[in-house]
Order: C-alpha cells, then structure tokens, then sequence
C-alpha cells in the first residue's frame, strides 16, 4: 500500500461519503491538534471517532516504508 495514495480511504470509515484521502487526513489530523492543543478545543473526541482507523492506518503504512 502507497502511504500518500490520492484515493479516499472509504473502507477506514462508517460512511463512504466522508471518507478523506491520505494528504487530507494528515491535514485535517494537523488543524484539529492545533486547535486541541492552542486554542481549547473540545472537538478532539469527536474527531477521532470519524477519523481513528483511517489515520491509523496511514501512520502505520507510513511507519512501514521509512
């Protein structure tokens, strides 16, 4: 598996229809500790319930070609 495909990951989610490609998964991972992390926000629980096993499996592909 390409760690940074340009297809949606469809099968990390519960609706095809939200389903984010690698590049905009890492991306959306990145705005959501900035806002976590220096604004306060409390959306993190929610984000990762959409996004865990689709982010996890980008890592770990990632991870795996270094």
């Amino acid at each position: 598996m390409k760690a940074l495909r340009t297809d949606p990951l469809i099968f990390n989610y519960k609706e095809a229809k939200t389903a984010l490609t690698p590049q905009q998964l890492l991306k959306s991972l990145l705005r959501e500790r900035n806002s976590t992390k220096h604004g306060g926000s409390s959306q993190a629980a929610k984000w990762l319930d959409n996004h865990f096993w689709a982010t996890a499996g980008v890592l770990e592909a990632m991870s795996a070609s270094v």
